[in-house]
């Protein structure tokens, strides 16, 4: 027998377990992908009351198309990696601060914690172009959901001077929650000249 065989031979069963490894492991992912995007899942440590019952009866949860949205169909990105990395990034996050604040199941507590949650999620969403968004909205243009005149124009500009969804469309789905004079003026549409 000759090396080169020799050689493939004793490698040839790490490389089945690793791709058996690899497998199975992929499908343990997209088990916890799925299994932690429902709003089951967030509502258990995200207990807010006025956050939940806000969600509840927001146009992202009932809305005259049938769609309902679950919490990590808006609070991750697509794609197998960027998905699992939101779960575990913005998981381990929340339960360190649920923890260290004393807030993790406490829903009355959570509650005065809305404005500095809103805070860091439109941070995330202008920080990742507010791509959760485009898995439903992905021609903002071709929505006339308001019946306004001009709503493409509008999109159009806002694509041109670089400003994501979470930029003017806020406050939609949670209570509403006051937006920093910084992020307001970074988000307001100029005229175009």
């Amino acid at each position: 027998m000759s090396r080169r065989l020799k050689t493939f031979l004793s490698v040839l069963p790490l490389l089945i377990v690793g791709v058996l490894a690899g497998h199975f492991l992929t499908i343990g992912q997209e088990a916890f992908n799925e299994a932690t995007a429902t709003t089951e899942f967030c509502g258990l440590c995200h207990a807010s009351i006025v956050e939940s019952e806000t969600f509840k009866t927001s146009n992202h949860r009932m809305n005259r198309f049938g769609v309902t949205a679950e919490c990590g169909q808006c609070h991750t990105r697509e794609g197998f990696y960027l998905e699992t990395w939101d779960h575990v990034s913005s998981g381990i996050r929340s339960l360190v601060l649920g923890i260290a604040k004393g807030h993790l199941t406490d829903p009355e507590l959570q509650d005065t914690l809305g404005e500095e949650m809103a805070h860091n999620a439109r941070d995330w969403f202008v920080s990742v172009d507010s791509a959760p968004c485009k898995r439903c909205h992905n021609d903002p243009s071709g929505y006339p959901m308001s019946g306004r005149p001009g709503v493409a124009r509008e999109h159009e500009k806002a694509k041109r001077q670089g400003i994501s969804c979470i930029g003017c469309h806020y406050n939609l789905v949670h209570e509403a929650q006051p937006v920093r004079p910084e992020f307001k003026a970074a988000n307001t549409l100029k005229d175009d000249h």
